[in-house]
Formats: C-alpha cells, structure tokens, sequence
C-alpha cells in the first residue's frame, strides 16, 4: 500500500506523461495563417487568435441552393470559429452554406484569391442580382471541367507533343461517356492522395470530409484505407486510419454544433 508521502510522487508522475500530448494537441489546434487565403476567413485578432471569421459569410452572405424547401427563414448571421480550428470544419461550412462560391474560389490561382474579396470584386459582384451572380458562377464553374483540354491547366511544364495528342483522345472519351458517381470519385482521390509519397495529411482530411457531404459511407472510406496497406504500408495506413478517425470524430461534433449553428449575432461583424 502506498504511503502518503507516495502519492503527490505518484500524482506528479502521472500528469507529467500527459503533458506532452497537451502540448501537442494544442499545437495542432491553434490558427494557422495559410488557412486565411486557402479557405476564405479572417482572424479576428493578433495571435493568440481567438476568433475566426468567414468571409464568404461577410460579403455574400449564405446561399439557399433550394429555397422551395426551406421551412424557416434562413440565417443571416456570419460564421465564427474558436479553437481548435481545424481545415475541415472550415470546408464543411462552405460546402453548406457557400457552395457556388467556394467551388469557384478553389479553383482560383493565388493571385486571384488575394484579389477575390476586394471592396471592387464584391461591389462587381453586388451589382447584379443573386440569380444572376449564381448562374454565371455557375457557369464558369462548369467550363473549367468542358473542353477545349481542361487538363492542359494543370502542367506547369511544357508537355511534349505526342502526350497532348494521347491525353486529348482520352479526354474526349472520357466527356462522351457517363461522368463517374461521386462516391467513386471520392474514394479514387483519397486512394491517389495515400499512394503519393508523402501524404498531404490537410488534403486528406479534406477529401475525406468532402467524401461524408456526399454521403459516402464511413465504412467505405475504412475500407479503402485498409486495402491500402499492401500498397502503402501498414505504418502509412494506420496514419491514414488514424486521420480519418479523426475527421470522423470532428464531423460528429460539427453536426451537433450545426444544429445550433453556432454564430454570432451580426453586431460582431467588423467589414
């Protein structure tokens, strides 16, 4: 049995082993400033950040894809964010409240990120009406995927001739068939993204939080991680496991916060 000199030894002990997993645990929570171009929000103050905001949410307020279907009036509050902040939460308000928007947004070289939320953008895009603005988003998003040669784009490096040729013909058959079902194409990516190298372990997470708001089954995604192994290894498939367990947890969360919604009033807003 132990003594009560033991247990403050014991105690100490038992905390200090902890410690290093708090450490890390905040780091992983804490703001980091890259999210604020790639994501579209705004620290609201000098670090230590306390709280984030949405700029989409801002500017353009939240977008009714099926206002037919609503049964109450949509909010008008703007989306904020307290620690931990994490990438796909961030992801997950867009794709539901923002989804024209983003889409278009992420398609965005840098440079046009930087300017896409100038006082001159948005007043050009006030200008015309909501069903407008949307449907010539809309229309720019649908041409990035049309011919001519969308995936020409992609290379930063000149291609030689005879690839164009090969990868041209194989465009055109791809656009005259059926386009992939999203569940298919979001486990493809997240099976691409774990055959890379040295994984993106955000953009995992990411396309595995987009895969869920397209209702990919969680077991589906664990499966293609699970196959996985032979390819990637068992160390690199548990890391995969463990990120996707994670983004599991958080959307959980996320959807009980929902709920809620979580926002502000607007009186907080400073433009």
């Amino acid at each position: 049995m132990a003594t009560p000199s033991d247990e403050p030894v014991v105690a100490f002990a038992a905390s200090d082993d902890s410690a290093p997993d708090k450490k890390a645990a905040k780091r992983k929570s804490q703001y980091r400033p890259e999210h604020a171009l790639q994501f579209g929000v705004r620290p609201m103050s000098d670090p230590p950040v306390l709280k984030v905001q949405c700029l989409f949410c801002v500017h353009f307020g939240r977008e009714i894809l099926e206002p037919e279907k609503r049964l109450r009036e949509a909010t008008k509050n703007v989306k904020y964010w307290r620690p931990p902040y994490r990438a796909e939460l961030y992801h997950k308000h867009h794709q539901r409240q923002h989804l024209t928007l983003y889409t278009a947004y992420e398609r965005l070289s840098h440079r046009e990120k930087v300017a896409f939320f100038l006082p001159e953008n948005v007043a050009r895009l006030h200008q015309t009406t909501t069903g407008a603005k949307m449907a010539a988003l809309k229309h720019v998003t649908t041409n990035l995927s049309e011919p001519p040669y969308m995936w020409k784009q992609l290379f930063d490096v000149p291609v030689p001739r005879h690839l164009h040729a090969l990868a041209d013909s194989y465009s055109q058959q791809v656009l005259a068939g059926p386009p992939l079902e999203p569940r298919c194409q979001a486990l493809c990516s997240l099976a691409m993204l774990m055959g890379q190298p040295h994984m993106n372990a955000s953009m995992f997470e990411m396309q595995i939080s987009a895969a869920l708001s397209n209702n990919v089954p969680r077991l589906d995604i664990v499966h293609v991680i699970l196959t996985a192994a032979p390819v990637i290894g068992v160390p690199a498939m548990l890391s995969a496991l463990e990120l996707a367990h994670r983004v599991f947890t958080a959307a959980s969360e996320s959807d009980e916060e929902e709920a809620g919604d979580g926002s502000d009033s607007p009186q907080d807003v400073t433009v």
